[in-house]
């Protein structure tokens, strides 16, 4: 039950933390949406503001001209003069803050133009009256100005009219952001409040269940300590009785090694008249000497896991056997030293001597092969194998 409540209170909290991480994503690209959208709308608002400092310069620039031609006064000329050069400089920063809107430098390159045929006519007339001393305008031109101020107004209020129907689709796309933004904090809200009550009712849960495991646990343990108890009662009375029992068998012990020590003292007799009666008939001169007692009171070998000299004596027997010296069966006891059989590399050597042509097929059966005791026995009290001999069976020469 903890197991169970305790994974589903970390599913939970996993689940709050991915949330929280999808909030907070969702919430960083509207604000960033946003604040976009803001700056997009605070950029058209400058640009507004930008057209109508060039409208205002442009009517400065024509009320300074207007001035100096009707009074002269250098003033007029002075203002005239240093107006007339932040224009083409405020066009050209407007210009270049809007050139990423195609249509706009299109309409910029109307309005430059409109403009400087307006000023051209404008420094016409303060040309004039500087040369002449009087304002005098050709006949014909005298609603030139008016035409051409016109067409200023008018390159300047159809960029106005964009940047107004920019601007109002740039702010319906701000209170869009905003009210997305809101929704996005209201459901965010709503969400971490649900999980967060849903992880504090999962952790009640928890400790509810963890309380109840840890009393179960309480009263397993007394069962536990009070079975221990009554197990060690039961030992130490056990304890008790097998101290009893080792007391017993440590005077057994005693009368039972004394009474066995009469059969030894007989054992060892046995060993030494067999020796003292036995023994000259075994001795020998030399390894040849002992080898043919050995095939002499033999009727039967086995070879037993041994080394150097056990393969010299059973190796003697199989070759007496091959030239029909002797006729007795042989036995490789094969059993497991080691982990592998013992005579397993020796005969299969002897199979490889059979493929070379070195050992005939029938004197390769004299080297006869037990896993058993029993079974070597039986080869080695069984009759001999029928081999011919090797030098005066002429079918094996």
């Amino acid at each position: 039950m903890v197991a169970k409540v305790g994974g589903t209170l970390v599913l939970a909290f996993l689940a709050s933390v991915v949330l929280l991480a999808i909030i907070g994503v969702v919430s960083y690209r509207a604000v960033s949406t946003l604040i976009a959208n803001n700056e997009i709308v605070t950029h058209t608002e400058n640009v507004l503001e930008e057209l109508q400092e060039i409208r205002s310069l442009v009517l400065q620039v024509e009320t300074d001209a207007r001035g100096f031609l009707l009074t002269g006064v250098d003033v007029y000329k002075s203002a005239y003069e240093n107006d007339l050069k932040e224009i083409p400089k405020k066009i050209h920063a407007l210009k270049t803050k809007t050139q990423d809107n195609v249509s706009h430098q299109e309409r910029f390159g109307v309005l430059e133009k409109a403009v400087q045929a307006r000023l051209d006519l404008l420094q016409e007339y303060v040309d004039r009256r500087q040369v002449l001393g009087a304002t005098v305008i050709p006949p014909g031109q005298g609603p030139e100005g008016k035409r051409r101020m016109d067409a200023v107004i008018a390159a300047l209020d159809d960029i106005r009219t964009t940047e107004r129907i920019l601007l109002e689709q740039r702010l319906a796309q701000s209170r869009q952001s905003t009210q997305q933004l809101l929704v996005t904090l209201g459901l965010s809200f709503l969400g971490s409040f649900g999980l967060i009550c849903l992880v504090f009712y999962l952790a009640l849960r928890y400790i509810r269940a963890r309380q109840l495991s840890e009393s179960k646990l309480s009263t397993a343990h007394d069962a536990l300590e009070d079975r221990v108890r009554e197990r060690t009662a039961e030992l130490a009375a056990s304890n008790m009785e097998l101290e009893r029992s080792n007391r017993e068998l440590q005077d057994f012990a005693f009368v039972a090694s004394h009474d066995l020590q009469e059969p030894l003292r007989k054992i060892q007799a046995f060993g030494d008249r067999l020796r003292t009666v036995q023994g000259p008939q075994f001795s020998a001169d030399s390894m040849h000497t002992r080898k043919q007692a050995m095939c002499d009171r033999a009727d039967g070998f086995i070879a037993l896991p041994g080394g150097y000299g056990t393969l010299d004596e059973v190796m003697e027997i199989l070759t007496w056997n091959q030239i029909g010296t002797i006729a007795k069966p042989v036995a490789f006891l094969d059993v497991p030293v080691g982990g592998a059989p013992y005579f397993e590399h020796l005969l299969r050597f002897f199979d490889t001597a059979v493929d070379a042509g070195l050992v005939k097929p029938a004197h390769r059966t004299m080297a006869q092969v037990a896993t058993t005791v029993v079974d070597a026995i039986g080869v080695a009290t069984g009759p001999a194998p029928d081999s011919p001999s090797k030098w005066t069976d002429p079918s094996v020469r």
